[in-house]
């Protein structure tokens, strides 16, 4: 169990809590997650802070669990008075989360990827940074149906990350002519996938994965050596492939196709925006490759790592607009952050963004990147305005 961390205490601060994955399963992302915010919150505090106010950093580990999670939030919120909290990779602890959140009138922001989140889940406390599994499906889906094929196998973890890529990809795949020919469900790190693997029909064109960390690469490997990688497309959400080494598993995930939140060879990152994530890697100890730099092997999941950062310099943003002093002022301040919009800068360096008012969730570009040789290049890209949707609530109804 990691131990809470701290940093920058003194009276007049501004407490950024932080509930993480920093062990179990979910680690992998968490450590991105940290990195991002600990790279932001370091960048303001060198610029003054937010109005005149240094920012305090405490970090709790949930271990990847949701009753941690839990635990974690409401100990972060209740004893240790965080102001704001950036929430979990979990999307069960996301989900668990959201009422406690508004019971509690802290505003907090997610980062796993379950629609329900900011949808059927989400209220006026809760604010979204990342795609979740609907936007990206309309990203991997306007993509793949008309460049990979239409008969579609859904092979997905069971638990609600999975299951929430297939309920919101199937009727998508169907809109667009396509056909989903088998849903799979794979439990939590199995060590074993061929039986899964081998139920892929084969009348299928497109398999399209959602896995985590390492069970993400024993699917990769295993279907490689069946031969899967040679008669089907294979596409999955970023959590497949990001932040893992290609070293070892160049031949498994060749021509794999992946959904990214922002590329990992900064070669590959639009020129408008290279110059930005160059400078927010360099705070953070990044390579031009992806590479953490003193930290052997370790390469970021450069999907996740800049989500904590814009979360951060959103709240910059709006506090100082707002002329938030404390929670007592957080109604006036969630208005400010209700259909917020920005150019890609340092402060928001991923792309245009524009956080919807009804929902609070953001949309910013996504890309679809291919392994080729041991890298990832990108192949396209799907601005913002293409991946919008017709908001499913409207948070503003409620009162505060």
């Amino acid at each position: 169990m990691a131990a809470p961390y701290i940093a920058n205490a003194q009276a007049s601060v501004i407490r950024i809590g932080h509930q993480q994955d920093m062990t179990g399963f979910l680690s992998f992302y968490g450590f991105a997650f940290d990195k991002g915010a600990r790279g932001a919150i370091e960048r303001i505090n060198a610029q003054g802070g937010i109005a005149g106010r240094k920012l305090e950093y405490i970090l709790e580990d949930t271990e990847s669990d949701v009753a941690n999670g839990i635990r974690k939030f409401r100990k972060l919120v209740e004893s240790d008075k965080s102001d704001f909290v950036l929430g979990a990779t979990h999307s069960g602890t996301n989900l668990a989360t959201n009422p406690i959140a508004k019971e509690l009138k802290t505003i907090v922001f997610p980062q796993g990827e379950a629609s329900a989140t900011t949808d059927s889940k989400g209220n006026r406390y809760v604010f979204r940074i990342r795609a979740h599994s609907a936007i990206q499906g309309r990203a991997a889906v306007t993509y793949a149906v008309q460049n990979l094929g239409k008969k579609w196998t859904f092979i997905v973890t069971d638990y609600a990350y999975g299951h929430s890529f297939y309920d919101e990809l199937a009727p998508m795949v169907k809109a667009a002519g396509g056909t989903v020919v088998e849903k799979i469900a794979v439990p939590v790190q199995s060590q074993d996938m061929m039986p899964f693997l081998a139920r892929v029909s084969r009348d299928t064109d497109v398999v399209f994965s959602v896995f985590t960390s390492s069970d993400g690469v024993r699917f990769l490997r295993q279907g490689h050596e069946i031969g899967l990688s040679k008669r089907v497309a294979r596409l999955g959400p970023w959590g497949m492939i990001d932040g893992m080494s290609m070293k070892g598993i160049e031949a498994a995930v060749e021509n794999a196709y992946f959904l990214s939140h922002g590329p990992r060879w900064l070669d590959q990152v639009p020129t408008e925006s290279r110059g930005f994530i160059a400078e927010a890697r360099k705070i953070m100890g990044i390579g031009d490759d992806g590479a953490v730099l003193g930290v052997s092997d370790r390469i970021m999941a450069t999907s996740y790592y800049l989500a904590p950062w814009h979360a951060i310099h959103l709240l910059k943003h709006a506090i100082e607009k707002s002329n938030w002093e404390s929670k007592q002022d957080n109604p006036k301040l969630i208005q400010a952050m209700e259909g917020f919009s920005g150019k890609v800068s340092l402060d928001f360096p991923m792309s245009d963004f524009v956080t919807r008012g009804e929902d609070h969730q953001s949309f910013q570009t996504l890309w679809i990147e291919q392994a080729k040789s041991g890298k990832l290049n990108v192949v396209a890209s799907v601005n913002k305005d293409q991946l919008l949707y017709p908001p499913k609530i409207d948070v503003r109804k409620e009162s505060f």
